[in-house]
């Protein structure tokens, strides 16, 4: 039974995200090593920005807007032969190098730029690349699961003030989603959110204040990266990276912060996936989850934006 949670947060800023915070109490390698089994995750580079993107089938690659219209105008930023994604646990040694021939920022975000609740763009390739299986979608609610996220870029640990440093590696961190629904706020609309408990159990804005073994936080490269949870067996796309938050405990990516990432079950979202040719699986529970969702919005037009 699905749960029906509306809550507002109202933070001091948002920030569009570049990379992974780690709790300081363990080895960074132990980040990094969790990152090893996502080939699929690559970094994406323009002309002007980076970010990250999931590989999603032999011809799409799935990010974030933000990622490629950087000053979010409802335009891409620069020609698309400007940007690349490059595939490796270094980025700086890439294993492989793609280009692309066309790309999309989906429709909601080109008429509201700059609306994080539909900040996703999906970049075609220009070849079909078959060296590296792609992550598939899925349409679960993650609320109350642990949630794998990564990306590249600068990266730090969750101690005050983070100090950001890259160095081209691929991280990953978990964390259990604690929220999934509809939220105003310096960022809108409907998102899977999460926070980022330290090892001393007080900086908690929902669910438990004890972090997990490998917890950590979106940071400033993971824009556009994905938000992972296991589905029969198998680890399936849930979200898309999206923004961090301040919260009263503590600035973005230090303990206490918080992620946000756009849920790919909304259904403006799966129809701008099928529409750019990506599959989106739909479990029996379908219709009961768009019934949620669009309940959700219906309920958050009555209340004020903040």
């Amino acid at each position: 039974m699905f749960r029906l949670i509306i809550l507002i947060f109202v933070f001091l800023t948002a920030v569009n995200l570049y990379a992974i915070s780690m709790l300081h109490t363990v080895a960074e390698q132990d980040y990094i090593d969790l990152a090893a089994p996502y080939d699929a995750v690559g970094r994406i580079m323009t002309s002007s920005d980076s970010g990250t993107g999931t590989l999603v089938s032999p011809t799409k690659i799935l990010t974030a807007a933000h990622v490629i219209d950087g000053n979010e105008d409802g335009i891409i930023d620069g020609p698309i032969n400007e940007i690349l994604m490059r595939f490796g646990a270094d980025v700086d040694v890439p294993d492989h190098t793609v280009g692309f021939s066309s790309a999309s920022l989906h429709p909601l975000w080109t008429a509201t730029p700059g609306n994080s609740a539909y900040d996703l763009a999906v970049l075609t390739l220009s070849v079909p690349f078959t060296l590296i299986e792609p992550l598939t979608l899925s349409l679960l609610s993650p609320l109350n699961l642990v949630g794998t996220m990564v990306g590249y870029g600068d990266h730090g640990t969750g101690l005050p003030p983070f100090e950001e440093s890259f160095d081209g590696k691929r991280r990953a961190a978990r964390n259990v989603i604690d929220f999934v629904g509809v939220r105003g706020g310096p960022n809108p609309g409907f998102f899977i959110m999460a926070d980022f408990d330290s090892p001393t159990g007080d900086t908690n804005t929902f669910g438990s204040p004890i972090p997990l073994a490998l917890e950590g936080m979106v940071a400033s490269g993971d824009s556009g990266g994905p938000l992972l949870v296991t589905v029969g067996g198998s680890e399936t796309v849930v979200g898309v990276a999206g923004f961090g938050e301040d919260s009263s405990f503590g600035k973005i990516a230090e303990y206490g912060a918080l992620g946000g990432w756009v849920p790919i079950n909304e259904p403006n979202n799966i129809a701008y996936l099928q529409d750019n040719g990506i599959t989106v699986p739909e479990p029996g529970t379908y219709a009961l989850v768009v019934s949620i969702i669009c309940l959700l919005f219906l309920f958050q037009r009555r209340r004020h934006r903040m």
